[in-house]
């Protein structure tokens, strides 16, 4: 993971696995030969304890002389302005940043138990064998040096060394869906099968290294079928799915500016011999076929994607919609600790919903501010040219707007304290990674 000379920069959050990672880097820097520094991001989502881990961070470095790079974000404001998840908005924040720093390597904690839980969320949407494959150890100048090892081993570590360490209080609520499978998922199946930790990571070894075979054959396949920068749509036609899905997307990923997720990959795949078919993904990069070549369409650059879609609420799926992705989560509430704005209640909207752009006289009760607006009104305040208003995405029902980009959920539609299911709504504009 780490050449003699390298510059390697530890994301370090003072939680046990981050202190863990930077304390091994410190000891062994110089036998590494290596060149050690820090960074931290306060999300400032906890207020004081969010100040207090980043004065831990700062702590820690100084008396060990590790050059450190911290900094702040809005998180919250940043995901609301956005329409994401806090989740989402915060790790693109993360990554950005760790980007942005002078290093050849930048470090994570991610651990095993990291790893198993990331295979059992994306195992529950459907992956594929690479979702399967779930953190890999080395991606680009990412490393994960701990990845091997679970988060029970890091704190064994700290404890035995005397090492202090933040605790992330939210790790104990079930609010995240991350947190509940942690809580509730794992522990049932390691009473069950004591040896869940250790299978459960070989068999995501093996499977990584199937999908390691499996990239290996899609590259051959596409640089054999690649004539003037177009993909033959013929010998593409005879490939087998796993291996045309494969193919597709070492296709898409070569696109510059192109964004994608698995259901742009089957839309192109079902439609490769229709003549004239065309897709435009996110990043207003379109796709087009005429039957006898697949290939980027430069010269039309409008979206292809339809205005308006039309969802029944007890068969949500993901939906492309211009340059993002509009996912649909469900869940009892129960499950949840805290209501926030993103939360819905799902028995508060109709059997059928409509995905559109903003209509004149929208409008959406904020309950932050506790007042009316209309969209259109509120574009303006948040000086969104009005040009780039007809590609937000707005969720109605027969009552109107349930949720729109910029105001969040209608507050005639949230949920309270006597709601039994919870929808959260995701707009994403990235790539699965």
């Amino acid at each position: 993971m780490v050449q003699k000379g390298d510059r390697v920069c530890v994301a370090f959050s003072g939680g046990a696995d981050s202190t863990c990672l930077l304390e091994l880097f410190y000891e062994c820097r110089k036998q590494l030969g290596v060149e050690l520094s820090a960074a931290h991001v306060n999300h400032c989502l906890r207020g004081e304890e969010s100040d207090a881990d980043e004065a831990f961070v700062r702590d820690y470095c100084e008396a060990r002389n590790i050059p450190l790079y911290v900094y702040r974000a809005d998180v919250a404001g940043i995901a609301q302005a956005h329409g994401e998840s806090i989740e989402l908005t915060a790790r693109k924040i993360r990554y950005d940043y760790f980007s942005s720093i002078d290093a050849e390597k930048i470090a994570t904690a991610h651990t095993g138990s990291d790893v198993i839980e990331t295979f059992l969320l994306n195992l529950s949407r459907g992956t594929s064998l690479h979702g399967l494959s779930a953190i890999p150890p080395v991606r680009g100048n990412i490393i994960r040096p701990l990845i091997g090892f679970t988060r029970m081993q890091t704190v064994a570590y700290c404890s035995e060394k005397g090492i202090a360490f933040r605790t992330d209080k939210s790790n104990d609520s079930d609010a995240y869906t991350r947190n509940r499978v942690r809580h509730n998922v794992i522990p049932p199946l390691q009473e069950i099968f004591p040896s869940f930790e250790a299978t459960a990571l070989r068999c995501i070894k093996n499977l990584r290294s199937e999908d390691d075979f499996m990239d290996r054959e899609a590259e051959k396949q596409l640089s054999g079928l690649m004539k003037d920068g177009k993909l033959i749509v013929a010998p593409l036609l005879k490939l087998h799915p796993a291996l045309l899905a494969r193919v597709l997307c070492r296709y898409l990923s070569s696109v510059p500016g192109a964004s994608f997720e698995a259901v742009h990959v089957d839309l192109i795949s079902q439609n490769l011999d229709r003549a004239g078919f065309a897709l435009t993904l996110p990043g207003n990069i379109r796709i087009k076929t005429d039957g006898t070549y697949l290939f980027q369409d430069n010269a039309v650059p409008a979206c292809d994607i339809p205005a308006n879609v039309r969802l029944a609420k007890h068969s949500l799926r993901p939906v492309p919609f211009y340059r993002n992705i509009l996912k649909f989560e469900i869940f009892d509430a129960a499950a949840v600790i805290e209501y926030c704005c993103e939360y819905i209640d799902y028995e508060k909207i109709d059997d059928f919903i409509e995905i559109r752009t903003p209509l004149t006289g929208d409008r959406v009760r904020l309950s932050k501010r506790n007042c009316t607006k209309t969209l259109k009104k509120l574009y303006t305040e948040m000086k969104i040219p009005a040009a780039e208003r007809k590609e937000l995405p707005v969720i109605a029902d027969s009552r109107g707007v349930i949720w729109a980009y910029g105001a969040g959920v209608d507050s005639s539609r949230l949920a309270g304290e006597n709601t039994k299911k919870i929808m959260i709504i995701r707009m994403e504009n990235c790539k699965s990674c």
